[in-house]
């Protein structure tokens, strides 16, 4: 009886109320005022195809379990079209989910009764999902592109009652959980309890509250999370740093990969990046893959977690690194960037020791060395840059040595790469490499990075000197 008056009701346009407290009948008169003292509703747009009262039917029926926490709103598509295009909706046949009578989304899914009394379920139900077990956990954290969880040791309590607040408010705009169970917060490896953390799936980020949560409150747990929906720092493009040239200076983490290391390093990380994402670019790497780059930049191979800060906007790259071994906290580190911008620290440059005694026919030379040596003397001098590591150039210094007595009116240096930096030229295409530089600051610099064999080299050599004008 009550699905022959509903197909009654839809035949007219008048404003009408059903007897079933969550079904309501909605038209452009009515619709302000009736939507908007709806907590949560879906709208249903129908218009007149075979199928109408078979929809309507789904509609109805789904409405049945849910009672007042959701209402199901009709309208006639037909009859209000033109209405329904000042909503701004799409279709003029469809599913639309309301908030006080603020639109929030599109339904999109299956219409059939069981799917639309989920979805209501979902959306007007319990604003998070308790984890059972570690494989649901993972799942959804997964499967949304930004969810929150509570790590608590128990169901209850002041912090879980503030954060059913958090997830009712913004239920619609990320996915809301809480583990009570020790093992699930075991297997995803956190350590503190209470915390919480918000999984980030665009760059597979975990960041923590990084404040007290007893101290913290409704409005600031909510600000924290508009804060960091959006990474506040990118994945360190190792191999193609020239995207960084045109930028404000970087900021560079190294992070540990052991677990407990790194949850605490993303603590001071997030706030850091928080704090200070308007004034720095901010990156992170971690100690594996960037370890070549963190030692090249001056670092040792375990200083991670470790922090510099980067400008790449000269000719070579300009280097601050926060000293280390120092604490690896926010407070200290955002003090450090502080002092790099009032220009109170030293850029970092390597520079390595030189033998006390050097008179090879290949000397030694360092970063501090080799301007001097090149511009000192009134001739060309050839350098031969090297890792001290290489094979390559293990095998080739004896040649080296070789080719330097055949010229005798030419200066041979070598530098080790891996221990200086190049203030002088411009930076190296790979090691090892030779370059040939004059002693005026204006001539032409040539480079050869082909085999290390004495016979090319020699010729190479020879061909720059017939260019002395060039040089």
């Amino acid at each position: 009886m009550f699905f022959f008056t509903a197909l009654t009701f839809l035949s007219k346009s008048e404003s009408i109320t059903y007897d079933d407290d969550n079904i309501v009948y909605v038209t452009e008169s009515n619709f302000t005022n009736v939507m908007k003292t709806k907590p949560a509703a879906i709208l249903f747009i129908q218009q007149g195809d075979f199928q109408r009262y078979r929809y309507l039917s789904d509609f109805i029926s789904a409405s049945s379990y849910i009672g007042t926490r959701c209402y199901f709103a009709i309208m006639d598509g037909d009859r209000n079209k033109y209405f329904v295009q000042q909503l701004h909706l799409k279709h003029t046949k469809g599913y639309y989910f309301y908030r006080y009578g603020e639109f929030v989304e599109e339904y999109k899914g299956d219409p059939s009764p069981d799917s639309i009394y989920k979805y209501a379920m979902e959306k007007t139900g319990l604003p998070f999902t308790t984890f059972d077990d570690y494989p649901t956990a993972q799942e959804f954290i997964e499967s949304h592109p930004i969810s929150v969880v509570l790590f608590e040791k128990k169901a209850g309590g002041p912090l879980f009652e503030k954060f059913n607040e958090i997830a009712e408010r913004n239920r619609d705009n990320y996915a809301f959980g809480c583990s009570p169970d020790p093992d699930v917060t075991y297997e995803l490896r956190i350590r503190y309890v209470p915390s919480i953390v918000l999984y980030r799936n665009t760059d597979k980020s975990k960041v923590f509250y990084p404040y007290n949560l007893t101290e913290g409150t409704v409005e600031n747990i909510t600000e924290w999370i508009e804060q960091n929906k959006n990474p506040n720092y990118e994945i360190f493009n190792i191999n193609n740093q020239q995207i960084y040239e045109q930028t404000k200076e970087l900021g560079l983490f190294f992070t540990p990969v052991e677990q407990e290391d790194l949850d605490k390093a993303l603590r001071t990380i997030s706030m850091v990046t928080t704090q200070y994402k308007n004034k720095l670019r901010f990156a992170v790497i971690d100690a594996v893959n960037g370890n070549r780059f963190m030692q090249s930049i001056g670092f040792s191979r375990y200083a991670d977690p470790a922090f510099c800060v980067l400008n790449y906007t000269g000719k070579r790259v300009i280097k601050y690194l926060y000293t280390e071994g120092s604490e690896f906290r926010p407070k200290q580190i955002l003090h450090f960037i502080d002092e790099v911008f009032a220009g109170n620290i030293n850029q970092t440059i390597r520079c390595s020791e030189l033998p006390q005694n050097n008179t090879d026919i290949v000397s030694e030379i360092n970063s501090k060395t080799m301007k001097s040596k090149i511009q000192d003397y009134n001739c060309q001098t050839v350098i031969l840059f090297y890792e001290e590591w290489d094979r390559l150039y293990s095998d080739f210094l004896p040649i080296f040595r070789e080719i330097a007595a055949e010229f005798p009116n030419l200066q041979f240096a070598k530098m080790d790469a891996s221990k200086n930096d190049i203030l002088y030229g411009h930076m190296l295409p790979s090691t090892p490499c030779i370059k040939i530089f004059g002693s005026d600051p204006k001539s032409k610099t040539f480079t050869y990075t082909k085999k290390l064999l004495k016979e090319p080299v020699t010729k190479w050599i020879k061909r720059k000197l017939q260019k002395k004008d060039e040089l």
